[in-house]
């Protein structure tokens, strides 16, 4: 019983650490996203931080069961720490992810888009393509006031001009578009860019579990696949009498699921035609009342084999009286 309360004690000691730190990060995030140069920064907001709270809660649940699985591998715990374990599975996947979901869904968590929108500020030289912009005057948010402002536009081609005119603050302005995601393109420039392919996406995760509760139980119960193979891990928490290769082992298996449910939705994934099957006979029928049938079969296929794995490995410890 001690064991099983420390492993709880565990659970939500990293629950609520990676909720405070991952809201702390995810809210800086937001910030520079849409901070312009001159202007003040909002970090403090009330509806940010809640936004970050639902996004940083919904991601710690995709991580929180191999995280824990990764304590029993540290203190080992037999039968209490399975029973625990399958406890705070069943409440974090069928309690908690979807009530943070349900009441995320109010702060629009997944927007960057901070709640005291920024306006581009005068006084700095903007370029874009051949063009540069220097605003003579701040934009207003009033859109009474300063809805547009005169702007020295100046065309850097080899037969361009010097022209003033006057600009409209509008969501598809040339500076906005290609500041995206930043809302200024000085603050763009000021970080590197990165083009290598995100293979594990906690925000495709986020966005999966909202379209699924929108859709209803059917799809909900789907989604949960992805919940069911990244639990299933604790059957392969005892393959080895080593807690390195144990560890090892959860890491590995677990940045895999992680991927496999990232590239999945990937165009260049395409060329195995594993999603073509989403098209054909039965997955056709399935795809009425749940999304990507084949990747919850896939993940449901992998979830039985872990578990499997896990009770093998446990009959024969126990007949080999280790």
């Amino acid at each position: 019983m001690k064991k099983a309360l420390k492993m709880v004690l565990f659970y939500f000691l990293f629950l609520i650490l990676g909720l405070a730190a991952g809201t702390l990060f995810y809210s800086f995030y937001i910030n520079v996203l849409n901070f312009v140069a001159g202007g003040k920064s909002n970090f403090i907001l009330k509806t940010d931080l809640l936004s970050s709270i639902f996004f940083t809660g919904t991601c710690l649940i995709a991580l929180i069961c191999p995280v824990t699985v990764y304590y029993k591998i540290q203190k080992a715990g037999g039968v209490a720490h399975f029973i625990t374990f399958i406890i705070l599975a069943a409440a974090t996947w069928g309690g908690l992810l979807p009530l943070t979901v349900s009441l995320g869904n109010k702060y629009n968590f997944l927007s960057t888009s901070t709640a005291a929108s920024s306006k581009l500020t005068g006084g700095y030289f903007r370029k874009s393509g051949d063009k540069i912009y220097y605003f003579t005057r701040d934009f207003q948010k009033d859109a009474f006031t300063f809805y547009d402002t005169s702007t020295v536009v100046i065309d850097t081609t080899q037969e361009g001009q010097v022209t003033l005119e006057e600009i409209q603050d509008t969501p598809d302005f040339v500076l906005y578009r290609d500041a995206a995601p930043y809302k200024d393109v000085l603050i763009k420039e000021s970080f590197q860019e990165s083009k290598n392919t995100e293979f594990i996406s906690l925000r495709l995760f986020v966005l999966r579990a909202q379209r699924a509760w929108a859709k209803g139980w059917t799809f909900w119960l789907a989604f949960l696949s992805v919940g069911l193979v990244l639990c299933s891990v604790f059957g392969l928490s005892n393959l080895s009498e080593w807690k390195l290769i144990n560890t090892c082992i959860l890491v590995v298996v677990t940045c895999l699921i992680l991927v496999f449910n990232t590239v999945y939705y990937m165009p260049w994934f395409e060329f195995l035609k594993i999603r073509n099957l989403d098209n054909i006979g039965m997955f056709k029928a399935m795809g009425k009342i749940m999304d990507e049938p084949v990747l919850v079969l896939i993940n449901l296929i992998f979830a039985i084999g872990f578990s499997i794995t896990g009770l093998i490995r446990f009959i024969h410890v126990k007949k080999s009286g280790k």
